[in-house]
């Protein structure tokens, strides 16, 4: 993947969350977010990372099981419970703990 495929997908989702009325520096920051917790988790799986440094419950895997509003709750407590993070620089990437996502169908793309 080139560095413009990742710029062109990382646009295609913004325009995703445009459509949920948040604007480009909100969407940016959601964005972030979530990758993070994706990549520490593949990463683990990779063996890249000795340990997850993401507790049980707010990893990857648990949001994909999950769908609609379900989904958009689990995520908002997941961000919660990662702000109270033992580990510093968990709490420190997730200092403001609340998505600005108001449609479970966006975070599910």
């Amino acid at each position: 993947m080139t560095q413009n495929d990742i710029v062109q997908k990382l646009w295609n989702l913004c325009d995703v969350l445009r459509d949920d009325g948040i604007n480009y520096s909100d969407y940016v920051t959601e964005l972030v977010l979530l990758l993070f917790i994706k990549m520490e988790y593949e990463n683990t799986q990779a063996g890249l990372l000795n340990a997850h440094a993401l507790p049980e419950g707010a990893r990857s895997p648990d949001l994909t099981g999950r769908s609609g509003l379900e989904l958009l709750n689990y995520y908002k407590q997941m961000l919660l419970d990662l702000l109270k993070s033992s580990d510093r620089l968990i709490a420190t990437i997730y200092p403001d703990p609340q998505t600005r996502l108001r449609e479970p169908r966006h975070l599910e793309q």
